[in-house]
């Protein structure tokens, strides 16, 4: 039965979930399916945060990836968090999501809860770019959310053992979140590099961590000359998409 939420026309299916598309909230675009499916994942991450999760797709794609894993989400967005709860509680993976209406800077939590990884699609246009809703607006505003804020805020609530902070980001912002995070004690550990042709770099999706690690990086291209989805796309995110 369909919610009583204010939900616009689409419904996305995926293999294993489906995700709800509702009004004022973000629709699910190729960033959330990049990082849902290459998200940098390793073996003791049990406890894991995203922030900004809009319809909550991207926490489904890891929940379906990470078996055990318990993955918290947070938006400042209430409309996002009332859509994002819906599709979570309507997938297989319930029992190990959850969200919360909350500002990620000011997040309150039980001082023995620290995460092993917080990831995020963080906001990137500036004050003067407007988006249509004052919802997707603030949500998207790198005034309120900066690399600075965003990277100080998730070191509050990481794991100091071995913990990791990822984020996917336009490319002209990548070296302004590098020394963001360099400056803040962090090292670059993994780098997706996106390109939308072979020639035209996009998007990085970055992994730092705590710890100083061997640092590796890898290349995908979504399209071809011809506009095609290529192989390699085709194959990063066939577990999930139909």
């Amino acid at each position: 039965m369909k919610p009583n939420l204010s939900f616009s026309n689409s419904v996305f299916k995926f293999k294993q979930f489906s995700v709800y598309q509702c009004n004022d909230v973000f629709a699910i675009g190729t960033d959330a399916v990049i990082l849902g499916a290459c998200l940098p994942l390793f073996g003791n991450e049990l406890k894991l945060l995203e922030v900004g999760t809009g319809t909550g797709v991207v926490s489904l794609m890891i929940a379906q990836r990470k078996k055990f894993a318990v993955i918290n989400a947070c938006d400042i967005n209430v409309k996002a968090v009332e859509c994002a709860s819906t599709n979570f509680n309507n997938s297989i993976f319930n029992k190990r999501l959850s969200v919360v209406n909350q500002d990620f800077t000011k997040l309150k939590l039980n001082e023995n809860i620290k995460f092993n990884h917080v990831f995020s699609n963080p906001p990137f246009f500036e004050q003067q770019n407007k988006l249509g809703s004052k919802s997707r607006d603030f949500a998207r505003n790198s005034n309120y959310l900066n690399a600075n804020l965003f990277l100080k805020s998730s070191l509050k609530i990481l794991d100091r053992s071995d913990g990791l902070i990822s984020v996917i980001i336009p490319s002209d912002k990548r070296l302004h979140w590098i020394f963001e995070a360099l400056a803040q004690g962090l090292y670059l550990f993994r780098e997706l590099k996106v390109y939308s042709q072979s020639n035209k770099l996009i998007r990085v999706l970055l992994t730092f961590s705590i710890l100083q690690k061997p640092y590796s990086f890898q290349e995908i291209i979504l399209r071809d000359k011809t506009g095609r989805q290529t192989k390699e796309f085709a194959e990063v995110t066939n577990t999930f998409l139909l």
